[in-house]
């Protein structure tokens, strides 16, 4: 019997644990898990933490996560890659080398995280000229406004300074590049801010109160999501956008936790 070949959309998410599934790599698996495209997971690093702070980080070999790599592309051809927190420049130069291979790169998402939302540092300048170097195989970044800043090394505080960071960042690539806007108060309004080919796009929605956990994570794994499905770039950003403010409309506190989207909740 022919074994028929599977039609679901794929989607390698590169990242990082978290033990409470706030964030990285857990929170990808529901992500995908609601929205119907199957996950596989290239482990680059291990983290102790909760809502309240980051008590431990444990960074996986070099050649370990290249070997994950290839044993993902050589049982499935992914539909998109969803890059998330690289705890090392190590794991951040194989990551780039493994795409940069690639005859045939899927869209890939690279969600620069610098720090998690309890402030704890991820990256030194090391770190962040690796993420730098990561642009030049993304299809789309999705920096908050705090990584914006860092990354493009400019003040980021206002709706005007975003698009000026937003096309900053895109120009040293082909990368398009956008500003998550949640970090920008003053408005009752969330604006995020796309740079594409020197042009840019507003995209603005109510801003939903509550102080929810991972929502870059969630963002950049349903962006993935939608682009492995064949969405075009700018009904991706539409449909991620929206996935989140649902997902934060409903999310709920984890134990003594803050909250976070916790799909079997849903």
């Amino acid at each position: 019997m022919t074994k028929k070949r599977c039609t679901t959309p794929v989607v390698c998410s590169i990242g990082t644990t978290d033990p409470t599934s706030g964030a990285g790599l857990f929170a990808d698996a529901g992500v995908y898990a609601s929205l119907g495209v199957a996950g596989t997971f290239v482990v680059a690093g291990v983290t102790a933490q909760n809502s309240a702070g980051v008590y431990a980080v444990h960074a996986i070999p070099p050649a370990t996560v290249a070997a994950q790599l290839r044993a993902v592309w050589r049982q499935v051809r992914p539909d998109a890659v969803r890059i998330g927190l690289l705890p090392d420049k190590a794991s951040a130069a194989v990551v780039t080398r493994f795409l940069t291979s690639l005859r045939r790169r899927p869209p890939v998402v690279l969600d620069p995280v610098l720090a998690s939302t309890s402030g704890h540092r991820f990256a030194g300048n090391a770190e962040i000229r690796a993420l730098r170097a990561l642009f030049s195989v993304a299809t789309i970044a999705t920096p908050n406004a705090l990584e914006a800043a860092e990354l493009s090394a400019t003040s980021v505080r206002t709706l005007e300074e975003a698009e000026r960071a937003a096309v900053a960042l895109s120009s040293i690539s082909t990368c398009a590049v956008l500003v998550t806007g949640g970090h920008l108060r003053g408005t009752d309004r969330v604006v995020d801010v796309l740079a594409r080919g020197g042009r840019l796009t507003r995209y603005s929605g109510r801003r939903i109160a509550g102080d929810v956990r991972g929502t870059g994570c969630l963002l950049a794994a349903a962006l993935a999501a939608s682009l492995a499905r064949g969405d075009n770039l700018d009904a991706a950003v539409r449909r991620a956008r929206s996935f989140v403010r649902a997902a934060i409309t409903s999310s709920r506190a984890l134990g003594r936790g803050r909250r976070q989207f916790v799909a079997a909740l849903k």
